[in-house]
């Protein structure tokens, strides 16, 4: 990315080196961060991250490692570039929130049923009565139907697909959910945010291996639940 030139990029690295231009004047430079910001400069790129700006945490062991990088583009409507320590889910390396002054096409909110509301009786009623002419037919012979070739068995799941489309259709609420509302997210995983969190800073305050254990064990459901959840989604 660094020899890349008129192209809006975002470089985001853990680059375990130190300057006082991203560590603060009380840090001292060494030859390899030297290197590091000529490149940025003759790759047309800044450097976002502040200086002093604790990107990187464990125990009492503070440091800024984790650096911003974009180009002279992105840079001009940068608004915030700041650790975010309250959405780390690690104990080390803290978040960074990046927010930029873009215009940006708003996408229309694609269909989310409201799930509790479905009426099952009703939307099973209209599937049978939709497909109630439909005649059974199997890939292989037997004596309850005829052979069927690929076009007919795409042609009958086409009809189910439709039937069940109808039915959603009819007996299925769609719902209306925010500009920000997340389809992996729930009442479940605010609740398991809420307590990784407080695992967290009790961990990091104690270094008791008891309570390392218990934030582990709570930040790996939490990944678990939002993977599940993704992928139903």
């Amino acid at each position: 990315m660094l020899e890349t030139k008129h192209a809006e990029s975002i470089l985001l690295e853990d680059i375990n080196l130190h300057h006082p231009q991203w560590g603060g004047i009380h840090i001292a430079a060494n030859q390899q961060a030297e290197c590091l910001l000529r490149a940025i400069d003759n790759g047309g790129l800044k450097l976002a991250t502040p200086p002093g700006a604790i990107t990187w945490q464990q125990g009492t062991a503070k440091s800024t490692i984790n650096l911003t990088i974009m180009d002279k583009n992105l840079y001009q409507r940068l608004k915030r570039c700041s650790p975010k320590e309250e959405w780390a889910l690690t104990s080390d390396h803290i978040p960074i929130q990046i927010q930029l002054d873009l215009d940006i096409k708003a996408q229309p909110n694609g269909k989310r049923y409201a799930i509790r509301k479905l009426n099952i009786d009703s939307f099973l009623n209209t599937i049978k009565q939709q497909l109630q002419d439909l005649e059974e037919i199997h890939p292989i012979p037997n004596k309850r139907g005829s052979l069927a070739t690929p076009k007919e068995i795409n042609q009958r799941l086409e009809r189910i697909q439709a039937a069940i489309k109808s039915g959603l259709k009819e007996h299925y609420p769609v719902s209306k959910p925010g500009p920000y509302a997340r389809h992996a997210w729930s009442a479940q995983c605010a609740a398991l945010i809420a307590g990784q969190r407080r695992a967290r800073r009790k961990y990091t305050s104690s270094h008791n291996s008891e309570d390392e254990r218990r934030y582990k064990d709570t930040r790996n459901q939490l990944k678990n639940t939002l993977r599940k959840k993704a992928r139903n989604n």
